[in-house]
Order: structure tokens, then C-alpha cells, then sequence
């Protein structure tokens, strides 16, 4: 069993990024935590998961790492709890599951679990937690979009957060242009990749995640999956989505000015109609964090012809994540 607390997720310049994911990705040992002995306390291995199900529950309370321990006549603040793990299961948009990569759970600290080959995975945790501020991330890349759950969606069983499974992450299926390794666009560039088309301004500033820059030229294409809204995270039901939702790569890439958006018309809204843009939050370490949460980023219409939904002038993304439109309010 990997016992790995990671604090910072989500840093402030490429450089911390980079020395973070290191850490994810490389750095993660086998625990020496006394939580985790091995067969002194019996810990049950990620992989040890029975399919969606997951271990038996009471077996699990007894030999699963991440006992929480608060001090003698410690009050656990409102809006807290123990939380001991964090269990789940990843799947394709096909149903089939997800047989690689990891997932981290953070908020004002962090926390990692892999996927194991089954698609099931366990992040150990072992602190109490304000969960309403806390999510859950399946990092799919490459071949995936990576995409937010909020852990108070999850099913608390004595501690073992058990996420609303499978969670559902698409596997990329339309590849556009490179973004500039330098990280700068030059000149107004349109880059397009399926049903969508991004507008960069000139002089327009990037901060690729780390996970993407690692793959080089990869990692900076613009790439799309189309989402039926059965298959959307749950930010496309709070947002009230019409139509399918769009996942972008790259993943989490920080932009200094608007990004103008150009979106089929799958939704069928009216010609014509005002519209607004709504995005999956993906703010970690904030005074009002809102990873996973449906946010209205810009607002826009539908061209004459009906055939497609563009944002308003001067306005767009400032982050690539998921999107979807519906009617404006």
C-alpha cells in the first residue's frame, strides 16, 4: 500500500507544479506510517477491491489505513469529518474500465490513490476534513480527459468515502492544432478540434498543468470529447446543460486573456438566442474553491443560421476544462 499525503496540489507557478507531480508520480514510496504495517495491521490493498462494490464494509472499519485521531475532547468543527479513504471505480465512456493512472483528492491538502488494472482505486486519507470544500480528480491523460467529482457527493461509510461509481472520464476522440511550446500565441490563433473552436488573442500568455508539458508536443494540442449529458460529471446537471458537454485538452491550461469559444449548436437552442457558457470548476486552494461545481463563464448567442453558439466579444475562458451552454437567464 502507497501512503502518500501531498499538500499543494494545484501551485501557484510551473515550477512548484512540476515538483508536485514529481512527487505524485515518482516519489510515492511504500508507507513506513504505522498506520500501514502490512500484515502487523492487516491493511487491505487497493487492488485487493471487489469490482464497483468495493471490500466488505465491516471487514473493511478494522483493517483499511487511515484511522483519524483527534486529541482527547478535540471538537470535530461542523461541516467536518473522519475521513479514512476515499474508494471508487473509473470507467471509459464505453463502460469498459479505466486500467491505468491515479487519482488525487485535495483541498487545502492533498491525496493520492492509483487506479488499479480493475479501474478501482483507494486514496487513503486519515484526517478530518471539511468535505464540502474538498473534490476528487481521475487524472485520465493522455488518451483521457481528466474531470472533478466533489467528495460531498460521495457515501460515507465509517469513514470510508465511497464516490457515486463508475465515475465516467471520455477518452479524447478529436485532436486540433499545438499550442506554442514557447507559451506565447503571437497572433490571434483559432484552433479547432471536433464540434469546438477556440480563439486565442494575441499576446495571449499559457501555463500548461505539468501533467500535460511533461509530453511535450502532445500534451499542447488542442483536443475535445463529446459528452451525452448521461455520461457528464454532475456539474453539467447543476449548471442545467442543454445538450452535450464538451471536454477540453489541454487539461487545466491557464490562460491570461479570454479565450473565445465556437461550439456546435447540438443543444438545438434558437437562433438567435442569448446564451451563457458554463464551465466545470477546477479552483483547488481558494477562499471559495468550486472544483467540479458548474460555473458561468461567459455569456454568448446562437448565429442566425442556428448552426453554431459563439461567445460574446471579449469574453471566454480563462482555464481549458469541460463546458456546455444553456439558455441565458
Amino acid at each position: 500500500m502507497t501512503y502518500c499525503p501531498l499538500r499543494r496540489h494545484r501551485c501557484g507557478s510551473l515550477r512548484a507544479t512540476s515538483a508536485l507531480i514529481a512527487l505524485v508520480l515518482a516519489a510515492c514510496t511504500p508507507s513506513t506510517d504505522p498506520r500501514d504495517a502490512g500484515d502487523a495491521s492487516g491493511a487491505v490493498d487497493a487492488t485487493a477491491m471487489d469490482g464497483a462494490s468495493g471490500p466488505d464494509v465491516a471487514a473493511r472499519d478494522v483493517t483499511v489505513p487511515g484511522m483519524c485521531n483527534p486529541f482527547m475532547g478535540e471538537v470535530v468543527p461542523a461541516g467536518s469529518s473522519c475521513v479514512r479513504a476515499v474508494e471508487g471505480s473509473v470507467v471509459q465512456d464505453d463502460g469498459a474500465s479505466l486500467t491505468r493512472g491515479f487519482v488525487t483528492v485535495c483541498g487545502n491538502a492533498c491525496f493520492v490513490g492509483d487506479v488499479d488494472s480493475r479501474g478501482n482505486f483507494q486514496a487513503v486519507v486519515g484526517e478530518i476534513l471539511p468535505v464540502s470544500v474538498y473534490s476528487l480528480l481521475v487524472h485520465g491523460r493522455p488518451q483521457h480527459a481528466s474531470a472533478y467529482w466533489l467528495l460531498s457527493s460521495a457515501r460515507d461509510e465509517m469513514g470510508i468515502f465511497r464516490m457515486p461509481a463508475p465515475l465516467s472520464v471520455p477518452r479524447y476522440t478529436s485532436d486540433g492544432p499545438e499550442l506554442p511550446e514557447s507559451m506565447m500565441v503571437t497572433a490571434e490563433t483559432r484552433a479547432t478540434a471536433g464540434a469546438v473552436t477556440l480563439v486565442f488573442a494575441a499576446g495571449s500568455r499559457l501555463e500548461f498543468d505539468f501533467e500535460d508539458f511533461e509530453l511535450g508536443a502532445l500534451g499542447r494540442r488542442v483536443r475535445v470529447a463529446e459528452v451525452a449529458l448521461d455520461r457528464a460529471p454532475p456539474f453539467a446537471a447543476e449548471g442545467m446543460v442543454r445538450g452535450p458537454v464538451f471536454a477540453l485538452g489541454p487539461f487545466a491550461l491557464k490562460i491570461d486573456r479570454p479565450v473565445g469559444v465556437r461550439v456546435a449548436n447540438r443543444a438545438m437552442l434558437p437562433a438567435g438566442s442569448n446564451v451563457e457558457f458554463v464551465a466545470m470548476g477546477d479552483v483547488i486552494v481558494s477562499e471559495n474553491p468550486n472544483a467540479g461545481r458548474a460555473v458561468v463563464v461567459a455569456r454568448g448567442a446562437v448565429s442566425m443560421d442556428g448552426a453554431t453558439i459563439e461567445t460574446a466579444a471579449g469574453q471566454g475562458l480563462r482555464s481549458l476544462t469541460w463546458i456546455g451552454v444553456r439558455p441565458a437567464r
